[in-house]
């Protein structure tokens, strides 16, 4: 009847359609859904009939089930029915009776436990897909949560009751009570408060079996999960059960710490140590070890909202029991006499002992309680008593409370004990004695107000109402147990607050965070997520030590998306919370150089709603400094840029509102001022971008034209307070903005002007001065009708500052004044003047020079000298003297010249010049002073920027620039090479191995001498601690690896060339170590580099190895034939196994010393290359399988694949090389013992290495180093 009658009619997908109407399925399935929303009972009254009929029989079923014993063919057939309607729509009650029917059958039928969940899940796996998240039971929520009904699934429902089922509580003795039991029983009233209650149990109850009934829950509830998730994780069966398993997970945390449903929080347990094994099992699915590591994330975070949104302190539930105690005083005042008799009506009434009997639900929350606070105090009694190194009376009292505990459990399991204690607590102690509770008696009278409201009139049926109605008593119940739903769920979450469940926080925590140790990257990227969701909980725990080391390794990640994730986490709460900027924005502000695009946009983002969010934060200049200095990068990350900073500086303000175009201004000058030592080409190349665009923005020339107009302003409010500093940074921000827009400065030349008498008597006064000369270079010649008064100022103090001020000064000088002559005064006699005047110093120095060579280079005259040679070439640079018609005449600016063609090289003076002096120019790069280094870098620059020399020629020079350990020379010639390579594609490659040889060549000159040249170097970068980390070590000549491995051709061909250098007995040790180390740390990104590298290895190793091997054998042999002329008879084979004999190896050694010493050469050299190949193989991981299969002609798309190295902090450290050249710095003698020694142990090792290069090889030598 149910199957082909009831659930047709109150739920249209189990009608069977019509055989005739086959057409139209998609019709048809959207109007039954409409029908399903509409639905509003069944139109037949004899279905309805009958459905009442079967709900009344299935309620008598359970009624049959308690009291009378059945088949096992009957329980099957019952079981069937009441598992049946859990999945219909509509048939509530139904459902709330066979979850009675269900659920008493699982109590009482223990064998057929198993059959009933395996009916539950086939159940499931007929579940359509529609109903999955069907949640039909409702439970009652609190009135502040303001959420209205909340509901779960029904099946959810129905385990957490059959399972708190499980539970059994004996029942208690119902004969007559003896007198002792009696006057026993009477007095637990009086001792409820020092011992909760006697153990009035003792000698009837066999808590055992309560302890052993509540196991078995436990072990059912792990049963069932573990069976669940191993379903999940089946690709055999046709049913997707993750959804419906999530739905499981979600319910538990819905109902978790509600009173009526306290096995939730035990499965929740269960779960969580579940999780956690299949995640941490590498051989479960991948996909199924992300969800477990997800549901992990989800219960994690309902644990720290519980922690954070829950008042669990014994100071609020404190204040509910006095709350209570008032109310019930207040309520009505009863005699002793009066309490005696309920008490006496409470605990001798059999209909009270059966109240559990009445409302199965509440019995079965009841019980589980009661089981489970009986199994902490007998797990805390075995705990103490397990105590080693304790004194025996702590130990015996420990017990004692163990014990009393039990007993007071014990006691719970009437509701006469509950009504008798709630009667009699503290009735003797005034409202200051209720304030000062203990933890210890708040916990125990949460456990007598929670057993009560379990135990309440509306939840437990109308048997309590027949007992305590006729009853004057009544309100004092109804008072001291009434606790609301609020009230309730606060007592459970106090007490669950203590149990393992909610202490789980951390441990959870901990192994999501150790994920970030897994290979998976799914693996690690979910771990990220899931630490998200439980930071949205609390985001005051990102500022927890554990939680940011994490973060930090998530950062660095090899993984992108990884990364990626790291960042969204750390940008999203820093937002929220600004407090923990301090600890968290640098290592957020480090990824802002990410090699991954999406990772830079994402920093930049981040960056950018700090900036507009919090504009007070300290940080925000260094933001933005380095938000500018991404302007040159990838289109998408430049936009991005654009888009930031034309929000936040070209966006007109209104006139009112001056602060904000004052701090607008000031952040301005900031970044300017901080730019100070890295040069202003980024702030400047920003500003071109935004400004000076092809179509004019009238908004952005409006804005530029407040912030001038405001930054001149601060230039005299900075020179009257004197901070010397801000008053250059607004300088250099107006020649910034006089570069873009010098028209903007025309109006603030007469306030400028007088800052060129400032006496230059600090480094900030020059910079001062020297800024003031290029705006006034910029701006005056766009004056109209500009004061001859004024003209003649400006050119006098341009003069003066020519011939005293520092040669900084002088060179921004001579470029204004000839910008004022050229263009506005024509006063070409004033320049003319100056240039004969040290023209003629520069005569007479000459002939005094001759005369007395050592007079001139006296202090005086050699200064005077030099600003003499100073003046003229900037004179020469801005002026043509050599025109007699034209005297005077300023020649074009650089800027506007045309770069000369690749192969126009000879003409003009400047390139004549540039061929005359480029190879003393490019000698200057090995020099051990930075400083001459930098000036020949800036002269090559200028040069290949002018194309005055064809640039193969400063290839080399440049990559070995990019060697440099200067951070400076290193990013400015990598920029060179790099814009050489996209324009003359090919001139790198050509040069490589004369760049390397160079590059070792410049680390001669750089690393002190009594150093050994390594070619790796380690870059430090700050740590939260305040202290200086280590990045992986990086390869010297990784830029130049970097810009050849896109082309396979060219990659191999610069790795065999670098091998060959091996095989060149003229080649220095020294420099194949700085080779070795190179091909150790270059930044290979494919698999087919390293295995291409390693394969040419063992090509080289096999020939050269052999031949140094068999060369120092033969030496060796004739050695020995010479010193040993009667052992001629001695075998071959006997010569062959004495070779190995270290000491017959010292003999046997060669007597010249060439010979050894060209060994312990050629050996070396091939050791290096069988290290790098050691090194490659550990920090990428690769085995003798994988390199024995490698085939350097085919074409393999798996080995084109991106390549990470797993062990990156590996350095590549090939000792007996080191030692090998310190030994030859010393001149060790080849003949000491130390060298014997040395060149012993090198061929012991290299005979082994040799004959390991047999692809027959186990994979185990992989793992050795």
């Amino acid at each position: 009847q149910l199957a082909n009658t009831i659930f047709p009619e109150y739920d249209l997908v189990y009608k069977v359609p019509s055989s005739t109407k086959k057409k139209g399925v998609k019709g048809k399935n959207r109007c039954t859904k409409m029908k399903r929303a509409h639905y509003k009972g069944p139109k037949n009254h004899m279905i309805l009939q009958l459905y009442n009929k079967l709900n009344v029989m299935v309620n008598q079923w359970v009624e049959l089930v308690r009291l009378q014993p059945l088949t096992d063919t009957t329980i099957l057939q019952i079981s069937s029915v009441g598992v049946s309607p859990f999945f219909v729509e509509n048939v509530r009650e139904l459902q709330l009776s066979s979850i009675k029917l269900t659920t008493a059958l699982f109590s009482k039928y223990d064998k057929h436990r198993a059959l009933i969940l395996e009916d539950i899940f086939q159940s499931l796996a007929r579940l359509p897909t529609s109903k999955q998240n069907l949640r039909n039971y409702r439970y009652p929520t609190p009135r502040k949560q303001n959420t209205g009904l909340q509901y779960v699934q029904m099946v959810s429902a129905l385990m957490l009751q059959m399972i708190q089922a499980i539970v059994h509580l004996p029942e208690p003795y119902q004969g007559e009570l003896s007198e002792e039991q009696t006057a026993k029983e009477e007095s637990t009233q009086k001792q409820v408060c020092d011992c909760l209650f006697v153990n009035l149990w003792d000698e009837v109850v066999d808590e055992l079996q309560v302890i052993n009934s509540y196991d078995c829950a436990v072990r059912t509830g792990q049963n069932f999960l573990s069976v669940f998730l191993k379903k999940c994780a089946s690709k055999s069966d046709e049913t997707d059960y993750r959804p419906l398993f999530e739905n499981f997970i979600h319910d538990l945390l819905a109902t978790v710490n509600k009173p009526e449903w306290p096995a939730s929080e035990m499965l929740l347990s269960v779960l969580g140590r579940l999780l956690v094994h299949t995640f941490s099992t590498k051989s479960t699915e991948m996909s199924l070890r992300v969800a477990s590591l997800d549901y992990l994330g989800v219960v994690a975070a309902k644990l720290r909202r519980d922690a954070v949104t829950s008042n669990t302190d014994v100071a609020t539930v404190r204040n509910l029991l006095k709350r209570l105690e008032e109310l019930s005083t207040n309520a009505m005042s009863i005699d002793n006499k009066e309490n005696e008799e309920i008490y006496f009506v409470c605990s001798g009434s059999p209909s009270c002992l059966k109240l559990q009997h009445s409302h199965s639900t509440v019995q079965f929350a009841h019980n589980f309680y009661i089981g489970q606070w009986l199994r902490d105090a007998s797990v805390e009694f075995q705990q103490v008593q397990q105590q080693e190194n304790v004194d025996i009376d702590t130990q015996t009292i420990a017990a004692q409370t163990c014990q009393a505990k039990k007993g007071s459990v014990l006691n719970l399991m009437t509701t006469s004990a509950v009504a008798a204690a709630l009667l009699s607590v503290d009735r003797q102690n005034d409202s200051e004695q209720l304030i000062k509770l203990s933890a210890k008696n708040v916990h125990k009278r949460s456990v007598l107000l929670l057993c009560n409201y379990l135990m309440k009139p509306e939840k437990a049926g109308n048997a309590f109402h027949v007992i305590t109605e006729p009853n004057k008593g009544i309100t004092i119940i109804e008072m001291a147990a009434g606790l609301t739903v609020e009230d309730a769920m606060l007592l459970s979450r106090h007490l669950a607050s203590t149990r393992q469940f909610s202490r789980a926080f951390d441990c959870y925590l901990s192994y999501i965070l150790r994920v970030r140790e897994e290979s998976a990257v799914a693996l690690r990227t979910r771990a990220i997520k899931c630490l998200a969701e439980v930071v949205a909980v609390d985001p005051s725990i990102m500022s927890r030590t554990d939680i940011a080391k994490g973060v930090r390794q998530s950062l660095v990640d090899s993984s992108t998306s990884v990364r990626e994730a790291a960042i969204d986490l750390v940008g999203r709460f820093i937002l929220l919370k600004p407090e923990l900027v301090p600890h968290y924005y640098d290592m957020l502000s480090a990824r802002i150089m990410d090699t991954g695009v999406s990772v830079r946009k994402r920093v930049i983002r981040i960056l950018r709603d700090l900036c507009h969010e919090h504009p007070q934060l300290p940080q925000l200049t260094d933001a933005c400094v380095k938000m500018i200095r991404r302007v040159n990068d990838e289109d998408g990350i430049k936009k991005l840029v654009h888009e930031v900073f034309m929000k936040m500086w070209f966006t007109p303000v209104h006139s009112h509102d001056a602060g904000l175009l004052r701090n607008k201004a000031l952040l301005i000058t900031d970044i300017v001022a901080a730019n100070r030592d890295h040069g202003y080409e980024w702030i400047e190349q920003l500003f071109k971008n935004l400004i000076d665009t092809s179509v004019p923005n009238p908004q952005v020339e409006l804005a530029c034209k407040q912030i001038v107009d405001c930054l001149v302003q601060h230039v005299i409010l900075f020179e009257q307070d004197k901070p010397s500093g801000k008053l250059v940074a607004t300088v250099q921000t107006l020649v910034q903005l006089a570069r873009i827009r010098p028209r903007l400065l025309v109006n603030h030349v007469m306030t400028l002007q007088p800052y060129l008498a400032t006496k230059c008597e600090t480094p900030d006064d020059l910079q001062t001065v020297h800024g003031v000369c290029r705006v006034l270079e910029l701006a005056v010649p766009l004056m109209e009708h500009p004061s001859e008064a004024f003209l003649a100022t400006v050119e006098e103090d341009m003069m003066r500052m020519i011939l005293t001020h520092r040669l900084h000064v002088v060179s921004a000088a001579i470029a204004s004044l000839g910008a004022i002559t050229c263009y506005v005064t024509n006063n070409y006699k004033l320049i003319w003047d100056c240039f004969q005047k040290m023209c003629n110093y520069l005569s007479n120095a000459r002939i005094t020079h001759e005369k007395n060579p050592s007079a001139l280079f006296q202090t005086k005259h050699f200064k005077q000298l030099l600003r003499a040679l100073y003046i003229i070439g900037h004179f020469s640079k801005t002026f043509d003297f050599d025109n007699e018609k034209l005297k005077g005449k300023a020649t074009s600016a650089s800027a506007e010249q045309s770069i000369k063609e690749i192969k126009d090289v000879s003409s003009g003076m400047a390139s004549s010049v540039m061929q005359l002096f480029l190879k003393e120019v490019l000698e200057s790069f090995f020099h051990h002073h930075s400083i001459l280094r930098h000036a020949a870098l800036h002269t090559i620059y200028l040069t290949l920027q002018q194309g005055l020399v064809h640039p193969v020629q400063c290839v080399p020079y440049l990559i070995a620039a990019a060697s440099d350990t200067d951070p400076v020379m290193h990013k400015e010639a990598s920029q060179q090479l790099t814009e050489l390579n996209k324009r003359y594609v090919g001139f790198v490659h050509t040069k490589a191995l004369q760049g390397l040889r160079l590059a070792f060549q410049l680390q001669t000159y750089i690393q002190p001498r009594s150093e050994v040249i390594r070619g790796y170097y380690e870059a430090t970068i700050p740590s939260l601690d305040d202290t200086m980390g280590t990045i992986p070590p990086q390869a010297k000549c990784s830029h130049l690896y970097q810009m050849v491995r896109s082309d396979r051709k060219h990659r191999r061909a610069l790795l065999i060339s670098i091998l060959n250098l091996f095989d060149d007995t003229k080649t220095d040790l020294e420099m194949l170590l700085f080779l070795a180390d190179n091909l150790a740390h270059f930044p290979y990104h494919t698999l087919d580099e390293p295995l291409f590298l390693i394969s040419q290895v063992e090509v080289y190793v096999s020939v050269s190895g052999s031949n140094v091997l068999q060369s120092f054998k033969e030496k060796s042999s004739k050695h020995r034939r010479s010193s040993d002329e009667g052992s001629a008879g001695e075998s071959s084979s006997d010569d062959d196994e004495s070779e190995t004999e270290e000491d017959t190896l010292r003999h046997r050694l060669p007597d010249k010393d060439a010979a050894i010493e060209d060994f312990a050469q050629a050996s070396l050299a091939c050791l290096l290359l069988l290290w790098v190949k050691q090194h490659l193989k550990t920090a990428f991981g690769l085995k003798d399988s994988k390199i024995h299969q490698y085939s350097t002609t085919e074409v393999n798309k798996a080995n084109d694949k991106q390549c990470h190295r797993k062990k990156s902090d590996i350095k590549f450290q090939p000792t007996q090389v080191v030692d090998h050249i310190k030994r030859i710095r010393q001149r060790v003698s080849c003949r000491s013992q130390e060298y014997i020694d040395a060149v012993v142990m090198q061929y012991r090792e290299f005979d082994e290495l040799m004959n390991k290069l047999d692809p027959n090889d186990d994979d185990s030598d992989s793992e050795k180093e």
